[in-house]
């Protein structure tokens, strides 16, 4: 790989093979230092995985901490040296926007560093290590699971308020590529109990709202219709886009009639677009799905038949 300034070779072990590494950046040097960061990677297949799918997420326990450790795909083709040597990594990527956002006071799991390996060219393999969020009123849920449950507790205030954090997000000039109900956190939330007793003088317990999934973000100004976009791949129901957009008006002084109207067209136009597309791909699955002919004709569940009549 091409080496910049304060990047730093060490070895490394994936599956048996000797390759190379290096560790670019750590964010957390009084608790962890290259060499921990390489072994909490090297353990992270040992340990729980949280997420399994195009890229993996453990979570690592290390001198009395846990770790979250998202192992990126293996790249494919031009891909390994795309990444290798021209473009940033996602976990590169990932490591340097979760820096951005603390800066801008918003919350993402605490970032601990990033470590890429391959060859000298061509990236290998990437991981993003940050802290593994808990919450003192129980783990964190994603805003997928509220969205999903109708009778979630003080629900529609829940909505509001990430409406109106998402205004505080793009007026920070942050647009998250992925912002889907699975990339957001949510905690803090009051205990059931406090939720039904609570006095009407007293404020409700706000919610945190964290990001994941850092890879694809960019930052600056963004205009009204881009605002809304970014609410589409959240495939809210129209009453619950609605209680968000509340939020969201409430916030930024604008006609919450307006915010809904944009917001609930390019929604409508994402799940059509979708939704059309997957058609599609399952026509064409359909299409392409043949059975192969053993050698004397038979196709292979005809085979099978034939079988099961003479047992």
């Amino acid at each position: 790989m091409c080496l910049g300034s304060g990047e730093k070779f060490v070895g490394i072990m994936f599956s048996g093979v000797d390759s190379r590494c290096r560790v670019l950046e750590l964010d957390d040097s009084e608790m962890l230092d290259c060499d921990d960061l390489i072994e909490v990677c090297n353990s992270a297949p040992n340990s729980e995985a949280i997420y399994a799918g195009r890229n993996l997420i453990f979570v690592v326990n290390y001198k009395g901490r846990a770790l979250a450790v998202k192992s990126f795909a293996v790249p494919w083709g031009p891909r390994r040296l795309i990444y290798g040597c021209l473009r940033a990594t996602k976990a590169s990527r990932s490591f340097k926007n979760a820096k951005r956002l603390v800066a801008l006071g918003l919350f993402t799991p605490k970032p601990v560093g990033y470590l890429e390996s391959g060859g000298k060219y061509l990236l290998h393999r990437s991981f993003y290590v940050s802290e593994y969020m808990t919450s003192s009123s129980g783990r964190p849920v994603t805003l997928r699971e509220i969205l999903l449950d109708p009778l979630w507790p003080d629900r529609t205030n829940v909505l509001r308020d990430f409406g109106r954090y998402t205004y505080l997000l793009h007026e920070k000039g942050v647009c998250h590529k992925d912002y889907s109900p699975g990339n957001i956190l949510v905690s803090r939330f009051p205990p059931l109990h406090e939720v039904s007793i609570r006095l009407p003088m007293q404020p409700p317990l706000t919610p945190r709202f964290d990001l994941l999934d850092l890879n694809r973000m960019t930052f600056g100004r963004m205009n009204l219709n881009q605002r809304m976009r970014n609410f589409r791949l959240l495939w809210a129901e129209d009453q619950d886009l609605k209680a968000i957009i509340q939020g969201y008006a409430e916030a930024s002084k604008e006609s919450a009639e307006i915010l809904f109207r944009l917001a609930e067209k390019i929604s409508h136009q994402h799940k059509r677009s979708a939704n059309r597309e997957e058609l599609w791909k399952q026509k064409l699955r359909t299409l392409f799905r043949t059975n192969k002919p053993n050698n004397n004709g038979n196709t292979s569940s005809q085979l099978n038949q034939s079988l099961d009549q003479r047992q």
